[in-house]
């Protein structure tokens, strides 16, 4: 054969096995692409290479969307994590809470269920119940409603204890509601709760400390009961503090005191912080009615069923947490 034969057949080899080389380095990289690790992924199948295009599958992997994914996320917007630094949007807040007036309607707490909007039982319609309270001249002679609605017992169908139960063991507290030697103390009250409620709010970002350290100063008052009344009479001005919102409360805050009575000034100074707290009001009505209850609806973010029952609220992790978009445990 000449030189020239060979370098003909030569050519013509190496031209032949490129391709053949190709689709195999192809194959190679098909076989080898990892899928992403999650057992929620669907794998499709992918076309077989051929010599005239690149091999690639004829989809995108998939991720199935799963019924506790969009809980997942109203989860993280209900954790204390949330509201660091200066906290959520107004929009996320608002849109927040109609997500867990959703979840509380769809999960019955002892068989009964409730809202953060809306008729009885709800936090709005707990507040909006309570208004007649503050208007009235005395507080002697209050029906049993009246006095059920200032300081519940731990009932729940009646939605009175969204804002907070008084524990009705301490005598001082009884005295207060229902003793005639107290009548002085009810009047003083009354009085304080009424000027609360025509201040300017900017107004309370400083007089609202004084104002609870006022009511903690009156025997049988502790945080609870004052930041409920508080809570009940200006929505707009004052936090729910008692001990199962505290614990929420100290992680959105990063405040570290254990006293109630030292932590609520600084609550108070870290709400106007707070971006959401700060928005204007809206225009959209339904927004108007989150929006003129907003400090009293930061309970319904921290608000957990008694530590005696398997399930626990939104944004506070636990086994058997019942959080947003979840069924309760059976």
């Amino acid at each position: 054969m000449d030189i020239f034969g060979f370098l003909h057949r030569l050519f013509i080899g190496r031209r032949h096995a490129l391709p053949r080389n190709a689709a195999a380095d192809r194959d190679e990289t098909v076989k080898s692409a990892p899928l992403p690790d999650d057992s929620d992924v669907v794998a499709t199948a992918a076309r077989p290479p051929s010599s005239d295009a690149p091999a690639t599958p004829t989809s995108v992997p998939a991720v199935k969307v799963t019924e506790t994914e969009a809980p997942r996320s109203t989860s993280q917007k209900t954790s204390p994590t949330a509201f660091h630094g200066n906290g959520p949007s107004w929009a996320t807040y608002s849109q927040t809470l109609w997500e867990l007036d959703r979840h509380w309607r769809a999960n019955p707490v002892r068989k009964e269920t409730f809202a953060v909007f809306g008729p009885q039982p709800s936090w709005e319609n707990t507040i909006e119940r309570a208004q007649p309270l503050f208007q009235l001249e005395t507080w002697e002679g209050l029906s049993e409603d009246q006095l059920k609605l200032m300081a519940p017992t731990h009932y729940f169908a009646d939605g009175n204890a969204l804002l907070g139960s008084i524990m009705r063991r301490n005598k001082a507290t009884n005295a207060f509601i229902a003793s005639e030697e107290r009548s002085g103390d009810r009047e003083k009250v009354r009085a304080l709760l009424r000027d609360v409620q025509t201040r300017p709010l900017q107004a309370l970002r400083t007089g609202a400390a004084e104002a609870f350290a006022e009511l903690c100063a009156i025997d049988g008052f502790g945080p609870a009961f004052a930041t409920r009344l508080l809570a009940l009479a200006r929505p707009d001005g004052f936090i729910v503090l008692n001990n199962k919102s505290g614990e929420w409360l100290r992680a959105a805050s990063g405040l570290s005191f254990t006293n109630n009575k030292r932590l609520y000034p600084e609550l108070i100074q870290w709400l106007w912080q707070q971006e959401w707290y700060l928005a204007p009001e809206p225009g959209d009505p339904d927004e108007r009615r989150a929006w003129k209850l907003r400090a009293a609806l930061l309970d319904a973010y921290a608000y957990h069923p008694d530590d005696s029952a398997p399930k626990r609220g939104p944004g506070r992790p636990r086994k058997a947490q019942v959080a947003p978009g979840e069924r309760p445990a059976q």
